[in-house]
């Protein structure tokens, strides 16, 4: 060794506990990670969204109903509330008619608690109990043919939801609507039927058709907007029968219902 020259000790443990540092830093760093998973909230608002499409998909089925805005926040909106889910569903504001030009209009406030989640699949993720609120406003809108829903996403306030409506039950023809149509028909004649169906059925939303054909007494009581329709005859012989028929019949556009469903059926 020269003169004033330092040797570089190399010990052959030095990279060894390097090597022991940097794996035990690595797994601390992961253990800290796993014990501490991000928080939820992502994974709740996208549930959030999610429900909020869901209910807007059974606001206008394929089928058109003329329905209350208070109509669809018991049935849709305060159904779809499930807290023991950590599903918290509030209607905030509601006005209209989905039958009217302007439609039916709701507000609607959407919490969702999320628990935590440990990942049991490979690419799965892991995450801390969370929560979301988003606000929505739906308006429905029923054209001749379909039901059309616009859901634009609203800016949540505070306001406690007020209490839920009582809405009144849709139209529909009464339970022993067949009964009460065999008993005029059975009394009936050709000049009094109309006049006696009338009488059975006063409500302004029901409407009456009847018609004869010979000795053979025809009958069509219905409540169209609710694609409901009862057509019977009473033949020459006094049976009295109930007349099938294609449901598409009565759709909007269609015979609707009418005593021509017997009489001259569409093809």
């Amino acid at each position: 060794m020269r003169s004033g020259e330092r040797r570089m000790l190399r010990l052959p443990w030095a990279r060894g506990a390097a090597w022991i540092v940097l794996v035990a830093a690595a797994a601390a760093s992961s253990t800290a990670c796993a014990s501490a998973p991000p928080r939820g909230d992502s994974i709740a608002a996208e549930q959030a969204q999610q429900l909020a499409e869901e209910m807007g998909t059974a606001m206008t089925p394929p089928v058109i109903f003329s329905r209350e805005a208070d109509w669809f926040v018991v049935e849709h909106i305060a159904a779809s509330n499930d807290p023991s889910r950590g599903i918290r569903v509030e209607a905030l504001a509601w006005s209209g008619t989905s039958g009217s030009g302007d439609g039916a209009e709701i507000d609607v406030r959407i919490t969702i608690d999320v628990p935590a989640h440990s990942a049991t699949r490979i690419f799965e993720a892991s995450y801390g109990p969370g929560s979301a609120t988003r606000c929505y406003r739906y308006h429905v809108v029923g054209s001749r043919f379909y039901d059309t829903l616009k859901l634009d996403e609203i800016v949540c306030t505070n306001d406690a939801a007020p209490a839920l409506p009582v809405p009144d039950p849709p139209p529909a023809l009464p339970a022993d609507a067949q009964a009460t149509i065999s008993r005029v028909l059975t009394y009936a004649t050709s000049g009094s039927l109309a006049a006696d169906l009338r009488v059975a059925f006063p409500q302004d939303f029901i409407t009456v058709e009847s018609d004869s054909v010979g000795e053979v007494l025809v009958a069509a009581v219905g409540v169209p907007s609710e694609r409901e329709c009862i057509v019977a005859v009473r033949g020459a012989d006094g049976a009295i029968e109930r007349v099938g028929f294609d449901p598409m019949w009565i759709e909007p556009g269609e015979a609707g219902c009418s005593t021509r469903l017997y009489t001259s059926p569409p093809l």
